[in-house]
């Protein structure tokens, strides 16, 4: 049986936690800076889904560290700019 810790569940999450977290400010330099056509090219080459990163977009799922990672894995940003930036 396959565990996943709480942190690591993307789950939506109450509007006080919302109120600082801008998403689409990472999304908006994925694809002014690094190369990214659009939200859908965003998903296939994050190994995501359409609907999971317009759902992260619209705040109803957060950040969590399997997107960091991914945006890690496919970007020369480091995980301290990508943090930054969704902030």
């Amino acid at each position: 049986m396959i565990v996943q810790a709480e942190e690591m569940k993307q789950e939506k999450f109450d509007r006080k936690s919302r109120a600082g977290f801008k998403p689409h400010k990472l999304f908006d330099y994925l694809i002014d800076h690094c190369g990214f056509k659009n939200d859908a090219d965003i998903a296939a080459r994050l190994k995501s889904t359409a609907p999971a990163i317009s759902r992260t977009r619209q705040k109803v799922f957060k950040v969590g560290p399997t997107l960091i990672l991914a945006v890690y894995d496919e970007t020369d940003l480091s995980i301290e700019q990508i943090r930054e930036l969704c902030k």
